[in-house]
């Protein structure tokens, strides 16, 4: 069975989607599962996955085309992407379909019109006609950069949040260490790695963060309309507006 997911939106929503490989290879366990992606930078999450068949980014999957897949399960909310002229496709599930979650419009989750308590990994499974039962991210990357002990990382993108977060934190048996901000996502994942613990307002480092199995506090300053997954190795602290006046 030939199944396409298709996932072209921000590095730290790709992250959580690829918990799909594993709960698609336990429904099908023929699959030859390949991912649709943005780019270069998002390709690098799937790298390392031999599970995968194949990984395109967007302009490489046109390049492949016509090409006849048994199900394509769109988790971007913009299914004009893929004309029908172009596909040889039995089933397609997920965005750009009729279909409801949780009694909810999958194009209105996706787009930030609707709140939901759900998570996203749990409503990705939905939107692939599964439910979700606590798979994890599917990286298969290992960093090379070994953990240092008694090391929080700190990775904040404004000065004001970080001096609030140093002045309230109270961690001093803790050496404190400025996680550089890399562009790839696999050097993200080195630096990251570093440290046991993780002080973050960035999605994208949450997510890295517990794919590595690191305890991760969260300061949330930015809303999102579904729930955040912890996996039991975090905390979420939504931080005064005050601070940022």
């Amino acid at each position: 069975m030939d199944i396409a997911i298709v996932h072209v939106g921000n590095l730290s929503e790709c992250l959580t989607a690829t918990s799909l490989t594993t709960g698609l290879l336990q429904k099908y366990n023929d699959a030859k599962i390949s991912w649709v992606v943005k780019d270069a930078d998002a390709k690098n999450i799937f790298k390392y996955n031999k599970k995968i068949y194949k990984v395109f980014s967007l302009a490489e999957f046109y390049l492949d085309l016509p090409k006849k897949y048994d199900i394509l399960f769109n988790l971007t909310n913009k299914i004009q992407f893929f004309p029908d002229n172009l596909f040889k496709i039995n089933k397609i599930m997920g965005s750009g379909t009729d279909e409801k979650i949780y009694d909810v419009a999958i194009n209105d989750i996706l787009s930030g019109n609707k709140k939901i308590n759900k998570s996203l990994f749990q409503i990705y499974y939905k939107m692939c006609g599964m439910s979700w039962a606590g798979e994890g991210y599917d990286i298969c990357y290992c960093p090379k950069n070994k953990q240092k002990k008694g090391t929080i990382g700190l990775s904040l993108g404004d000065v004001r949040l970080r001096d609030y977060v140093l002045n309230n934190l109270k961690m001093p048996y803790m050496k404190k260490w400025y996680i550089p901000n890399k562009k790839n996502i696999l050097k993200k994942y080195e630096e990251i790695n570093r440290c046991k613990h993780i002080i973050t307002d960035d999605y994208l480092t949450l997510n890295i963060a517990l794919s590595l199995k690191k305890y991760v506090y969260f300061t949330q300053t930015v809303p999102c309309n579904y729930g955040i997954e912890m996996f039991g190795s975090g905390e979420i602290f939504n931080v005064p507006k005050e601070i940022f006046k």
